[in-house]
C-alpha cells in the first residue's frame, strides 16, 4: 500500500526511539503518557460550553476541550514507540471524545446547539481537526487499535466529517482566510485516510476552488495579513494537504474532471493532466507564502505580532521540514530551542512535529541583516546589529483586524522597546464588531499612533497610500484612517540608520487642532530622567522639549490566554498645535 503521510515509516519511529536529537521529545513525551495514566481526561460540562453564552468565556470549555485531543497525538506516539502500555489511555480518551455531543466548540456553534443534526454535522475548524487526528491516528496504528474501537471511529469520522463536506455549504466555503484551508486539508485527509478514490475524486475540484480563495488571501508576494500564528495554522494545514495530496495522486488517479464539464483553464498550474500528480508546490505564490516564517523573525527571537499573532518568535519544525523537502535550502532552521509543533491549536501536527524533522539539519542560523517590504500587505521589515523594526500601512478592515495603520515596533537582542500588543484574550465579545474596538489591543489606542483631535483610527478605514520605500525609509500617508473633516493631511515617515530611527509625522488641519498627542507603547516601564525618555536597558526617545509636554501612564489587559498584560502609554502632546505641524521623534539605541 502506498503511503500518505510523508514519513510514516519503520525507519522513521526507529530514529525517533532511538536518536539522540530526540532524546527531550521522548523525555517529555513519557512525562506526559506518564501524567495521562495517572489522570485520566476531566468532563466536558454543560456549565463550561454555555460560558461562552453567558459571559464570551471560551477557555474554561476549550481548555479540556483541547486537553482531550493533544492527549490522543501524544498517546498515539507513545503507542506507536512503546507498544500497549499506553493503548488503554489512547482509547479511552478517544471514545470519550466519540461521545461528545458535539465536535464543534461553543464559539463556532452560537445558537445551533438546539438542533440535533448540526451539532453532528457543522464543520468549523475543530470539529475537521478532530476527524484528522481520529483518522490519522487510526492510519498510523492501524490493527494495534481493538477492532471495536477503530470501527466506531471509521463511522462517526464519516458521519461527522466526510458526509456533511458533500452535503452542506458552510460560509468557510467562500473564504479568503485560514478557515478554508484548515477545515478543507482536514476533511481532505479524512477522505484520504477512510474514504475511497471515488469519494476524493468528487471532491476534489471543490477542495482546489478553496484553496485557490485562500492562497489569493496571501497575494502576490505572500504575506499573512492574519499574522504570524496563522500562517502556522492556515498555511501549514495547507502545507499538510499539499503534501498529501502529492503523495496521494502519484498512486491515485484524481483528475476525474472533464466528466463534471470543466473547461481546460480551470484546470490549475498545480494539476499535471500527463501524469494525474496535483502538486501545488509547483506554483509560485506557494513558494513566496512558504518564506513568510522566516521574514517575520526580528532580533532577540521575538516576531512580527501585527494582527493577532504573539510578540515570540517560535518556528514549526515540521512546516520548516515539508518547504525544504520540496524546495531544498529555501529555509534555514533557527536554533532547535525555538522550533515548535505548532503556534496554534493544531493538536495533529504534534505527530508531523517527529515525522517531519531532520536530525542532521544545521540548526542555529542567525538573524541576517537586510529589509523585506511587502508590497500588497504594506509591511516594512528591516533588521540590523543593533535594531530591528518593524512598520506596517495596510487597511483596518484585514483579517484579524487591528485599527493599526501606520504603527510599528522595534526590538533589540535583550528586548522589545516599542512593541505592538499582538493578541488579546479570545471571547465573544473580541470577535463582535460591536465590541472589537473597545479591547485596548484591537484598538488605535493601544498602538504607537498618533491621537488626533482626541480621535482614534477607526474601524473599516481605506487601505494606506505609501510614497516612499527603500532599504531604510518607509513613508506613507495615513489621513484616511482618522475619520477627522478638520485633518487635510498626515504623512509618517521612518528613516533607518545603524543605531537609530528617525519618525517623522507631518500634519496639515483645515483649521487649529484643539490637541494633537503623539503615542508610544511598551511592555517595558519607561524611565524619565531629568525630561529625558529612556525604554528598556539601552534606548532612549529624543525629541523636542518645547514643543511637546510628556506624560507616562499604564493600563492592565487580558492577553492571548488570559494572561495578565500591562502596556505602558509614553504620550507627547503638542503644547499649542497649528494648522501645519511636524513631530520629529529620535529613537536611539545607546
Amino acid at each position: 500500500m502506498y503511503e500518505i503521510l510523508t514519513g510514516n515509516t519503520p525507519e522513521k519511529w526507529e530514529e525517533i526511539k532511538t536518536h539522540p536529537f530526540y532524546a527531550k521529545d521522548r523525555e517529555m513525551l513519557i512525562s506526559a503518557g506518564e501524567e495521562y495514566l495517572k489522570n485520566p481526561p476531566k468532563a466536558l460540562l454543560w456549565s463550561d460550553y454555555s460560558r461562552f453564552m453567558r459571559d464570551g468565556d471560551r477557555k474554561c470549555y476549550e481548555k479540556i476541550y483541547f486537553d482531550r485531543r493533544r492527549r490522543v497525538a501524544y498517546l498515539a506516539i507513545l503507542t506507536k514507540l512503546y507498544g500497549e502500555k499506553y493503548l488503554d489511555a489512547l482509547c479511552d480518551t478517544m471514545w470519550l471524545i466519540m461521545d461528545e455531543s458535539t465536535w464543534v466548540v461553543p464559539a463556532h456553534m452560537a445558537d445551533m446547539l438546539g438542533d440535533a443534526d448540526k451539532r453532528i454535522t457543522h464543520l468549523d475548524l475543530f470539529s475537521t481537526e478532530t476527524g484528522a487526528l481520529l483518522a490519522e491516528t487510526y492510519h498510523i496504528l492501524g490493527d494495534i487499535i481493538p477492532k471495536q474501537v477503530s470501527d466506531r471511529l471509521v463511522s462517526m469520522v464519516k458521519e461527522r466529517t466526510i458526509d456533511p463536506f458533500f452535503r452542506y455549504h458552510y460560509w468557510w466555503m467562500n473564504g479568503e482566510n485560514n478557515w478554508a484551508s484548515v477545515c478543507v486539508s482536514q476533511i481532505a485527509l479524512c477522505i484520504m485516510y477512510l474514504g475511497t478514490p471515488e469519494d476524493f475524486r468528487r471532491a476534489e475540484p471543490e477542495f482546489n476552488r478553496i484553496m485557490n480563495l485562500f492562497l489569493s488571501s496571501y497575494g502576490k508576494d505572500g504575506c499573512c495579513l492574519e499574522g504570524l500564528g496563522y500562517w502556522s495554522y492556515g498555511f501549514g494545514t495547507f502545507l499538510n494537504y499539499a503534501d498529501a495530496v502529492k503523495n496521494y495522486s502519484s498512486n491515485v488517479n484524481c483528475l476525474n474532471r472533464f466528466e463534471r464539464g470543466l473547461s481546460s483553464e480551470k484546470i490549475e498550474k498545480a494539476h499535471n493532466l500527463q501524469t494525474g500528480v496535483i502538486d501545488y508546490f509547483t506554483r509560485d505564490d506557494v513558494k513566496k507564502a512558504a518564506v513568510f516564517s522566516s521574514a517575520m523573525r526580528l532580533n532577540g527571537d521575538y516576531a512580527v505580532c501585527f494582527s493577532d499573532a504573539s510578540e515570540k518568535y517560535r518556528y514549526p519544525r515540521s512546516h520548516f521540514y515539508v518547504i525544504n523537502k520540496h524546495y531544498p535550502g529555501l529555509l534555514a532552521y533557527p536554533d532547535v530551542s525555538l522550533s515548535t509543533y505548532s503556534i496554534s491549536a493544531g493538536s495533529h501536527n504534534i505527530i508531523r512535529y517527529f515525522l517531519w524533522s531532520d536530525p542532521d539539519a544545521e540548526y542555529g542560523e542567525k538573524l541576517k541583516n537586510g529589509t523585506m517590504y511587502y508590497e500588497e500587505g504594506q509591511w516594512f521589515i528591516r533588521n540590523c546589529d543593533k535594531y530591528s523594526i518593524a512598520a506596517k500601512g495596510g487597511h483596518n478592515n484585514e483579517p484579524h483586524n487591528h485599527n493599526d495603520i501606520g504603527t510599528f515596533m522595534m526590538t533589540t537582542q535583550e528586548e522589545i522597546i516599542l512593541c505592538d500588543t499582538g493578541s488579546g484574550e479570545y471571547t465573544r465579545q473580541y470577535f463582535d464588531n460591536r465590541y472589537r474596538y473597545d479591547y485596548l489591543v484591537n484598538s488605535s489606542r493601544g498602538h504607537s499612533l498618533p491621537i488626533v483631535n482626541g480621535n482614534y483610527q477607526s474601524m473599516g478605514t481605506p487601505k494606506a497610500e505609501v510614497t516612499e520605500h527603500t532599504d531604510s525609509v518607509f513613508e506613507l500617508n495615513i489621513k484616511d484612517s482618522y475619520k477627522d473633516p478638520t485633518l487635510k493631511s498626515l504623512s509618517r515617515r521612518y528613516e533607518c540608520s545603524d543605531n537609530k530611527v528617525i519618525l517623522t509625522d507631518s500634519f496639515e488641519f483645515f483649521k487649529k487642532p484643539d490637541s494633537i498627542i503623539e503615542r508610544f507603547v511598551s511592555f517595558t516601564e519607561p524611565r524619565e530622567v531629568n525630561g529625558e525618555v529612556f525604554v528598556g536597558k539601552n534606548s532612549q526617545i529624543v525629541f523636542d522639549k518645547a514643543q511637546f509636554d510628556l506624560s507616562v501612564s499604564a493600563e492592565e489587559y487580558s492577553g492571548h490566554g488570559a494572561a495578565p498584560m500591562k502596556l505602558y502609554f509614553i504620550d507627547f502632546k503638542h503644547r499649542d498645535p497649528l494648522e501645519k505641524e511636524k513631530a520629529v521623534f529620535e529613537i536611539v539605541i545607546l
